[in-house]
């Protein structure tokens, strides 16, 4: 195992209006592609739990069985425990059907969630095929500044919750109550578990596509591309130690810092990771470490660009171990 670090030449970045931009632009164009760079194997058998709701769009039933399906709001606002899973079927779902901007999926401690069911919901689960979205797109269509501020909030959860199958996009965190920080997830002072996800299209002052801080976090199967923020376009991460197996990061943009990554006093544990075409308009195209301590095992960097330092990786009072 190796990690391959490709020297980049820095260039000058786009102003920030610029960016956005190309976001929403992007943002329409990638609606249209499919999940080719996540998993081959895009369905599973799941057990039914003892405690079961079942979730389809335009659903206003009570939650009991696919015919009774409800909408993904009911089923989250039920009295739920960490015994509870829920089943979503694909399509597009939105926090709110008003202008809210603090609507957002709050997740339930210990509470799983899976996509990937076809729209009718029965069927066989397939991730890639049933693509199920959770979009912050409340407003005017192309807009990101009425979209909400985040699409999914994991808050003080102490027990291991789930979020598996899904496309998040279309949160934009500035301005913000809960801090300007996590557009597509905000994790805060929890744990969550991320399968076969991807975070496309979101933008945060820290961590467009994710935010961590002071959070546990699993990403196993997750692609994030196509986000924006200050610090980790893709991801930021505050004193938390997120583990990372078979993440890619394409195509974010750090307006400061980090185009794909950017950790401060934070020990990420990453293996089979690649970091492509991110963007830092200061330090670290593809990762910026600021009193961080990294793990890396089998990572690539490629086509990553800094207007100042470290293309592919910035280090300041950090010690990342390479591998």
């Amino acid at each position: 195992n190796h990690v391959h670090l490709q020297l980049n030449k820095g260039e000058t970045m786009k102003m920030k209006s610029m960016y956005l931009s190309i976001l929403i632009v992007i943002s329409l164009l990638v609606s249209m592609l499919t999940w080719g760079d996540t998993s081959a194997h895009a369905s599973d058998q799941l057990i039914p739990p003892a405690r079961l709701f079942y979730v389809k769009v335009g659903g206003s039933g009570d939650c009991s069985s696919w015919e009774s399906a409800c909408d993904l709001q009911d089923a989250l606002s039920l009295t739920l425990t960490s015994e509870d899973t829920i089943w979503v079927a694909a399509g597009t779902y939105k926090p709110t059907t008003t202008n809210d901007r603090e609507a957002s999926f709050q997740l339930s401690a210990g509470v799983k969630i899976y996509g990937g069911f076809p729209a009718t919901g029965d069927g066989e689960r397939n991730w890639l095929t049933n693509v199920t979205t959770l979009s912050g797109e409340i407003g005017v269509i192309g807009t990101v500044s009425d979209n909400s501020y985040h699409v999914v909030t994991a808050i003080d959860l102490d027990v291991v919750t789930v979020l598996d199958g899904f496309t998040i996009s279309g949160g934009y965190a500035y301005g913000s109550p809960l801090g300007s920080n996590g557009g597509g997830i905000l994790n805060k002072n929890s744990n969550l578990n991320l399968n076969h996800v991807v975070l496309e299209s979101n933008g945060a002052n820290k961590g467009g596509g994710m935010a961590n801080i002071d959070s546990t976090a699993t990403l196993s199967d997750v692609t994030i591309r196509v986000n924006v923020g200050h610090e980790g376009g893709g991801m930021y991460n505050s004193g938390s130690d997120p583990a990372l197996n078979t993440v890619s990061f394409n195509n974010n943009v750090g307006m400061d810092s980090g185009g794909g990554m950017c950790n401060n006093q934070s020990n990420p544990r990453m293996t089979n990771v690649t970091f492509n075409k991110n963007l830092s308009n200061g330090d670290g195209g593809g990762i910026h470490n600021q009193e961080s301590y990294p793990s890396l095992v089998n990572v690539t960097f490629s086509e990553n660009t800094a207007s100042k330092r470290g293309a592919g990786m910035f280090n300041a009072q950090s010690s990342p171990i390479l591998t």
